[in-house]
């Protein structure tokens, strides 16, 4: 998900394990993080809570797996503001790979091989307890205006994801979606 060779959030590389999770932040000056480490590989066929945080002030950037930080790093931070706007004037997946995408990165053959419930883009670094507290559910999304695009997947039908956030920045497939409505994701920030 992201903008690619600008801000991405991915499972896999070239030369990098393809069940880990790597942020490229090669536009905003935070480089690719973390290095190529079994112990961070992801399951498969399993549930996981993935959240990205990137404050911009004192470079501190985290990945959190499941509501627990799983990576950090900081770097000297040399932009201000992360435009995940960008686009072609007629923007075009299969030629101008420069955009943002959820689910895919640059061309056909990179895409995720996995599910979606839901995707939020805020505009602060959240703290761990605001990414425990709201993993699955975000109380009055219209009433925050950090939260820029909350997409919820749970239309179960068409090619149109509604955003709940204010701004209303709909996503629109560029292929036919194909809707599982039969994964219980389990509620882990409610287990005691």
């Amino acid at each position: 998900m992201g903008v690619e060779q600008h801000l991405l959030l991915r499972i896999g590389d070239t030369n990098f394990y393809a069940d880990q999770l790597q942020v490229d932040g090669s536009g905003v000056s935070l480089g690719k993080f973390p290095e190529k480490n079994k112990g961070k590989l992801l399951s498969l066929e399993e549930w996981y809570h993935v959240a990205f945080t990137y404050d911009l002030e004192t470079g501190i950037a985290c990945i959190y797996l499941n509501g627990q930080l799983q990576s950090q790093t900081q770097v000297a931070p040399t932009v201000k503001v992360i435009n995940l706007g960008l686009r072609a004037i007629d923007p075009d997946p299969e030629t101008d790979a420069r955009q943002f995408f959820i689910g895919y990165s640059y061309d056909a053959f990179r895409q995720l091989c996995g599910d979606i419930s839901e995707v939020r883009v805020w505009s602060v670094a959240r703290t761990q307890a605001d990414i425990w507290r709201d993993m699955y559910d975000v109380e009055n999304p219209a009433e925050k205006p950090e939260l820029r695009a909350y997409w919820k997947f749970n239309e179960g039908t068409g090619n149109i994801i509604k955003d709940w956030s204010q701004y209303g920045n709909d996503a629109v497939a560029h292929t036919d979606l194909k809707w599982n409505t039969s994964v219980e994701i389990p509620q882990l920030n409610k287990q005691e």
